[in-house]
């Protein structure tokens, strides 16, 4: 079973695409878009490698779906579609972000055994200028952007429109991590203290 550079994990989530879910925020990312809210997910060796095996057993049986962004998923392909195949084998909705456009996805070696198994790509690189408006599509970084969905799971409109959000996320070392809306993410980060005195 491969293995995968992770940044970030989150066990639940209604931050990060349709109902509650797992989010896995992947290392590595070439494209590198101007004004990324996850430039800490840049550098491959950002994140150690986690087995596979190992991420899909940790989901939380109470979550619905799983999404993975990064960083960039595509360039973990065999790794990023085994994570998906072990996820729908669960009976999970899968949603993949990536920064790739859909035909530059389709070109990449392994793309269709990936797309096999989720139920909707996220597709384009985020242009800052063309930021999705705030009464647009939450979840959703910048208008140019494609839903593009292959099952019917999450194909309703709805589920894709509504109030931005953001989260604050405990995890088990008793570290917080910011999820969710990057304006909203980047407003409540400028009000946290920047640390011990």
């Amino acid at each position: 079973m491969p293995q995968l550079r992770v940044g970030a994990t989150v066990a639940r989530t209604r931050v990060e695409g349709p109902h509650l879910r797992a989010a896995i925020w992947v290392a590595g990312c070439t494209i590198r878009c101007p004004g990324c809210c996850n430039p800490e997910w840049f550098d491959a060796a950002a994140g150690p490698p986690r087995d596979v095996d190992g991420l899909v057993a940790a989901i939380d049986p109470r979550v619905e779906g799983l999404t993975v962004l990064g960083g960039e998923p595509l360039e973990q392909l065999q790794a990023v579609t085994a994570l998906a195949h072990g996820a729908a084998e669960r009976g999970l909705g899968v949603v993949v972000a990536t920064g790739f456009t859909e035909r530059q996805a389709w070109t990449r070696p392994g793309f269709a055994r990936l797309w096999a198994a989720i139920d909707t790509l996220i597709a384009g690189p985020y242009v800052a200028r063309r930021r999705e408006p705030t009464a647009g599509r939450k979840l959703i970084g910048s208008s140019n952007q494609r839903l593009l969905h292959r099952t019917e799971r999450y194909a309703d409109p709805e589920l894709w429109l509504g109030e931005r959000g953001a989260e604050a996320q405990l995890d088990a070392m008793g570290r917080v991590t910011l999820v969710g809306d990057p304006t909203l993410v980047a407003r409540v980060r400028r009000r946290l203290p920047a640390g011990p005195p």
